[in-house]
């Protein structure tokens, strides 16, 4: 966005990078102004119990064994037979934001899978028909998309 409206957040939750991308920081609480200001509708709120509620089991146990569930932590019960691993919000307490309240909301943005090599829509596409290209390459120069608009 050449004005994005969407950062005009009083506690600093939404921020660009130099290279142009928005992203939303700690600071995030979730009131959903940002979402509001969007023209294009591209920042989602979610509460926060929803999305550990949209753990599936798959998750939680890739996420049991990612914590070395192997040798050094012993013997353990898997996560599906565990009460405490049971779907549901496992933490009573929220996550507090950068301000020290307790955030139970907060604005999802696509990043474009900043930091990764490749991003999760175009990986995940079971046809290959999302893909990114840079719209210059694409598209052509302004010059030739004017001239083929004639």
């Amino acid at each position: 966005c050449q004005d994005p409206v969407c950062m005009l957040c009083s506690r600093a939750g939404i921020a660009r990078m130099p290279s142009g991308e928005v992203y939303i920081t700690e600071s995030c609480i979730g009131c959903g102004i940002c979402a509001e200001r969007c023209p294009y509708d591209n920042i989602s709120i979610v509460s926060l119990a929803q999305e550990v509620e949209q753990r599936s089991v798959s998750q939680r146990f890739s996420e049991f064994f990612s914590k070395g569930a192997g040798k050094e932590r012993g013997r353990q019960m898997l996560p599906m037979s565990n009460k405490l691993a049971a779907p549901g919000p496992l933490d009573i307490q929220q996550p507090l934001d950068a301000f020290g309240e307790m955030r139970k909301k907060l604005a999802i943005k696509c990043d474009l899978c900043a930091g990764f090599d490749n991003q999760a829509c175009v990986q995940a596409c079971p046809t290959g028909a999302a893909f990114r290209a840079q719209p210059a390459q694409f598209f052509g120069s302004t010059e030739e998309i004017l001239h083929r608009a004639l």
